[in-house]
C-alpha cells in the first residue's frame, strides 16, 4: 500500500464536482496514468467535512498503489474521480510505502 500526503481542491458543483460536500474517509478513485484505482481520502485536520471550492491537506491511502509507485512522487498531479466524473484535482506533497505484512 502507498500512503501519500497531498493538497486537493474539491470541485464545486458548477465546476463539474459533486452536488454535496465531501467527507473525511470518502473513497473516490485515484487517477494514475488514466487508470482509476481505489483510495481513501482523510483530512489532515479534525474536521469531517471537505468543503467544495477550497484547498485541503489530506492523506490518501492507495491499497493497490504499489503497482503505480514508479509514476507517483512528490509534485505528481492527479485527479480524484467518481466513475469518469472528475470531482477533485490534487498534487502529491510526499509519499511512503506501507508494508501489508503488519499483522
Amino acid at each position: 500500500m502507498l500512503k501519500i500526503e497531498a493538497e486537493i481542491y474539491l470541485n464545486r458543483e458548477d465546476e463539474g464536482g459533486m452536488t454535496k460536500e465531501g467527507f473525511s474517509g470518502m473513497m473516490p478513485s485515484f487517477n494514475v496514468e488514466n487508470n482509476l484505482i481505489m483510495c481513501r481520502v482523510t483530512l489532515k485536520t479534525k474536521k469531517d467535512v471537505i468543503e467544495r471550492g477550497e484547498y485541503h491537506k489530506v492523506s490518501i491511502e492507495l491499497p493497490y498503489g504499489e503497482e503505480y509507485r514508479n509514476y507517483i512522487s512528490a509534485g505528481y498531479c492527479f485527479t480524484l474521480n467518481t466513475g469518469k466524473k472528475i470531482i477533485a484535482k490534487g498534487t502529491v506533497t510526499s509519499m511512503e510505502a506501507i508494508s501489508s505484512e503488519k499483522n
